[in-house]
């Protein structure tokens, strides 16, 4: 009885390797199809792996990625939503790679205007990856867009001044003080941006209207 349980204990891991082998052949022709721009031929290719692996969250990540490259956002945004409640069947996953994930569908739900569950989503994300400023910069959006004003300002000194994001950043902290009514703080940030900022006239148009 012993020696029949371990031999099927090695079927079963034999079995495993052999889809794991499969797996990440797959992988890499999904990545070469990816590459050459074969959407269709990828997401054949991940239908197939899915198939051997349902449970895992990386592959409905990865073929939502694909849909959303077609401009097929709800099928986009139901693979990623997936993936998200696959992230319960995989102990040990990289911070970075969770947050990615709801990161990319808190971006789905921002462009389709659903702003508080994107919010819901980019927080959780920020906590995997705390001082990702892709992340920072987009919830920095949607404190504004939902008219979290104070959130916004303080969001937006997280923003290093030498980031791409310095800018938006910027114009996001004067807007929300305007719309507090804090003129004099606001007059007094872009006093100082037209300091270093000579040629923007944006920033002396917010300063008029601030005024």
């Amino acid at each position: 009885l012993i020696c029949l349980f371990l031999l099927v204990i090695s079927c079963k891991n034999y079995e495993q390797i052999e889809i794991n082998a499969i797996r990440k052949k797959l992988d890499e022709e999904t990545h070469i199809a990816f590459e050459k721009k074969e959407y269709n031929k990828a997401i054949a290719l991940i239908d197939k792996s899915i198939e051997l692996a349902p449970e895992l969250p990386f592959a409905y990540y990865n073929r939502g990625r694909i849909f959303l490259k077609k401009g097929e956002t709800q099928k986009g945004l139901q693979d990623i939503s997936q993936a998200i409640l696959n992230l319960d069947n995989v102990t040990g996953t990289p911070t970075h790679k969770t947050s990615r994930i709801y990161s990319e569908r808190a971006i789905i739900y921002y462009n389709l205007k659903e702003y508080t569950k994107a919010s819901e989503d980019i927080n959780v994300a920020l906590k995997y990856s705390p001082r990702n400023e892709v992340n920072i910069s987009i919830r920095l959006r949607l404190y504004y867009y939902l008219h979290e004003f104070e959130l916004a300002i303080e969001e937006s000194h997280k923003i290093n001044n030498e980031s791409i994001y310095s800018y938006e950043a910027f114009f996001i902290r004067i807007i929300s003080s305007i719309n507090l009514g804090k003129y004099d703080l606001a007059v007094s940030n872009l006093e100082n941006f037209i300091i270093n900022h000579e040629d923007d006239y944006f920033g002396y148009s917010i300063l008029a209207y601030a005024h």
